[in-house]
């Protein structure tokens, strides 16, 4: 045999595969079958429970011991992060309540021989996933289930990085894209309104009443059906003047690149993503759709747009805006529904005021001058005509204006509050407290802020701190 030296491998494909809602049901009814007619391992079928249901590597729950089930958690000493603490759920508990021990075994999962564990997994899983009809699913795969269905409930990537006993946040950035799929969706069925109203109505059925909402993102993407040739040009897209427009190509992110810096995702140099801003800032992505919902597995896409999936002709390009946290929250004083539905029209006016994509083949250097593309015609007409109702028509230096106003409004009615409160305890007369008292007060406040504590400043520091306007 010919050796192969200097030959390049083929680069590997990472496989994310997570059992949906029917197919859990399809592995679940092959293991009581199993339990039921006794062809396989007991053992077998509670590890496989495990791993559903604690998110744990094989090995973990492979040699788990007796002595490692603490409470409600597995403190595992041994792990490939080291040790770990594992928290166990309602159902987790009862599945180890359900294994047999067997005297002077420690393992909870018993191999054939006294004392040892289980060993051989692969053969009993083929056996068990043909059964199920779930052919192309490893064992693995189980623990991505457990991390999806924690994105799906809500939980946040670093979470479920601790749920998963991950030690660097990018082993659990591929569990991000999982946190949009329920969201997109419910808004495609039913609409903000509509989902908005499902949200509340399922915590009335649950008995639970929402105290305080905080909006930490808030998207508007609009899709446009487009003409078979266009592409997205890096050059055309026109930003603030203190966001650099350079191309980015490759399909990593480069982590010393300027996060201001528009970047593009390109296949065979056309690009199919351009990407300005960061979260949880603002940010604005012009992408293909079409293929973004092919390979994301969502295909109720081509029903929301009528379209046959099989047709390469029709073109789904989609702009998206986002506003995080930090925008929504920092800038624009943003956190609840009702914040949301009174202005979130003008948080997005503003981003496709500075954030603009140029028509092609333009000569004016200034760019201001130049005019802008059907799609981003396309646009600002989609916002106007859907996000009318979502404005209030102030910036937010106008907005911080107001914002100040009403709260030193209502401090000055604290004060008032207060000055009368004291010349009650002093038993002022009217006369007195018309004549002298204002004095009184005035000289008070100013010993104090002269005086040996800081007390004043202090307040007055975290009063800043509190109220500062990132604009």
């Amino acid at each position: 045999m010919a050796a192969t030296r200097h030959v390049k491998k083929n680069r590997e494909v990472k496989r994310e595969r997570y059992l949906s809602p029917t197919e859990i049901t399809q592995l679940g009814q092959a293991m009581r079958d199993c339990e039921r007619d006794g062809t396989e391992s007991p053992y077998m079928v509670a590890a496989l429970k495990l791993l559903i249901l604690t998110g744990c590597r094989l090995g973990e729950i492979q040699q788990l011991k007796w002595e490692y089930i603490q409470g409600n958690s597995l403190n595992l000493p041994d792990s490939k992060t080291g040790a770990k603490k594992v928290y166990l759920g309602q159902t987790a508990l009862e599945a180890l309540a359900e294994i047999e021990r067997q005297p002077g075994n420690p393992y909870v999962i018993c191999g054939k021989l006294p004392g040892s564990y289980l060993t051989d997994f692969q053969r009993p899983w083929r056996r068990i996933r043909t059964r199920a009809d779930l052919e192309n699913v490893r064992i693995h795969d189980l623990r991505h289930t457990y991390a999806s269905g924690a994105v799906s409930m809500g939980e946040s990537l670093p979470m479920i990085g601790k749920l998963l006993g991950h030690t660097q946040v990018q082993t659990t950035a591929p569990y991000a894209h999982l946190q949009d799929a329920p969201m997109h969706e419910a808004l495609a069925a039913y609409g903000y309104h509509g989902t908005k109203d499902r949200i509340y109505q399922t915590l009335a059925d649950m008995n639970c009443t929402a105290l305080r909402e905080s909006i930490r993102r808030i998207d508007f993407a609009t899709d446009f059906l487009m003409p078979e040739h266009f592409q997205a040009h890096i050059e055309q897209v026109a930003c603030h003047s203190h966001t650099k427009v350079a191309p980015y190509w490759g399909e990593v992110e480069n982590p010393d690149q300027d996060p201001n810096k528009p970047t593009v995702v390109t296949r065979g140099r056309k690009i199919e993503s351009i990407t300005i801003g960061k979260m949880p800032g603002r940010q604005a992505i012009i992408y293909n759709k079409r293929k973004a919902a092919i390979e994301q597995g969502k295909t109720f896409w081509f029903k929301v747009w009528d379209i046959d999936p099989t047709d390469t002709t029709k073109k789904i390009w989609r702009v998206e805006l986002r506003a995080g946290k930090r925008e929504l929250k920092d800038k624009w004083q943003l956190t609840t529904f009702q914040d949301i539905e009174d202005c979130i029209g003008d948080v997005f006016a503003e981003a496709t005021d500075q954030i603009r994509y140029l028509d092609d083949h333009q000569t004016d250097q200034n760019v201001s001058r130049q005019s802008l593309h059907p799609l981003w015609q396309a646009v600002l007409k989609a916002h106007e005509e859907n996000l009318c109702d979502y404005r209030a028509g102030i910036t937010p230096n106008q907005l911080k204006e107001i914002i100040k106003e009403r709260q030193i409004e209502i401090h000055l009615q604290q004060i008032i509050g207060n000055a009368a409160s004291i010349a009650a305890l002093e038993e002022l007369t009217d006369t007195e407290i018309r004549e002298e008292f204002s004095g009184q007060i005035m000289q008070t406040l100013q010993n104090k802020i002269d005086g040996p504590t800081e007390t004043f400043w202090g307040s007055r520091n975290r009063t800043k701190q509190r109220s500062h306007f990132q604009i």
